[in-house]
């Protein structure tokens, strides 16, 4: 099965392996970079939204592994300055994983989502905020870094319950079949 990585067609997982592993090396203890390919790799990782944190990547670095300076680790320059180191190897494994991509796939969908009211999920905190105080609903003042809020619904019910509304599925460009939410 060919998977396509950026503007690259991979047919295998040897070749996806050894194109990341040749282009990582040369990229070695140079400081940080943006690579568009690399990017569209790491977006493939199992934990790619956990260890994004939501935030955007900024570009990557290639150094030395300290405890064994015959391989490489691979990190994130996050939006905050925060680095995450990931596995191309694991991100390549995934590419070529057909339930893996469809995983993907919906994480990216609902990260998607999410930014896209932030902005508002900002505000309304923000107009709740009193010093380090916030107003809860019952009216009562609690310090903000004692609360901790449970949504119910959960984000992920209040987008499948949009999509339902507005007759949307969702269809991964990775696997031309059509797919419903709730099965993804």
């Amino acid at each position: 099965m060919a998977v396509k990585i950026g503007r690259r067609v991979f047919i295998s997982k040897a070749q996806a392996l050894e194109y990341f592993s040749r282009k990582l090396r040369a990229m070695k203890n140079r400081g940080m970079f943006w690579d568009d390919e690399l990017y569209e790799l790491f977006k493939h990782h199992p934990r790619f939204a956990e260890k994004t944190q939501n935030l955007e990547v900024k570009g990557f670095v290639v150094k030395d592994n300290p405890l064994r300076r015959s391989s490489f680790t691979v990190y994130a320059v996050l939006e905050d300055g925060s680095v995450v180191d990931f596995s191309y190897r694991k991100c390549i494994e995934n590419a070529f994983n057909p339930a893996a991509r469809l995983r993907i796939h919906r994480l990216n969908v609902i990260q998607a989502f999410r930014r896209a009211v932030e902005d508002q999920i900002i505000e309304f905190k923000e107009s709740r905020r009193f010093d380090r105080y916030v107003i809860l609903d019952n009216g009562v003042l609690a310090r903000d870094d004692e609360v901790h809020v449970h949504h119910e619904p959960q984000f992920e019910d209040l987008l499948e319950e949009f999509l339902r509304t507005k007759r949307l599925t969702l269809e991964s460009n990775t696997d031309k079949r059509s797919r419903r939410w709730d099965k993804l």
